[in-house]
């Protein structure tokens, strides 16, 4: 993602502080995403580097006491007409989860 870990934690926890019990939804970036993506943007000169990738979606539920993933979405799982041409990914869970939706509980 475009903001270093310790800035998302920060905001997440700043969330959970200021509202108790609100739901989060985001988007994340698998490390293989971050990495690949740096490489791409390395060659191409645009400046859009990542800085961090999610692993696994419970590994934000270790920032802080009562953080609970609900749900986790991955758009290649998806029959969206306009990933005909990538929704191969799905085949391989290496690349199948590349790209989420985390759903929380703060």
């Amino acid at each position: 993602m475009f903001l270093e870990e310790a800035q998302v934690k920060s905001v997440v926890l700043a969330l959970k502080e200021r509202f108790p019990g609100a739901e989060l939804v985001l988007d994340a970036f698998s490390p293989f995403f971050v990495w690949a993506n740096n490489r791409r943007v390395a060659r191409t000169k645009i400046g859009a580097r990542c800085h961090w990738g999610l692993k696994h979606g419970q590994d934000l539920e270790r920032w802080g006491a009562g953080i609970r993933l609900l749900d986790k979405w991955f758009p290649f799982n998806s029959p969206e007409p306009r990933l005909a041409r990538a929704r191969w990914m799905r085949h391989i869970p290496f690349f199948a989860k590349t790209i989420g939706v985390l759903h929380y509980q703060l």
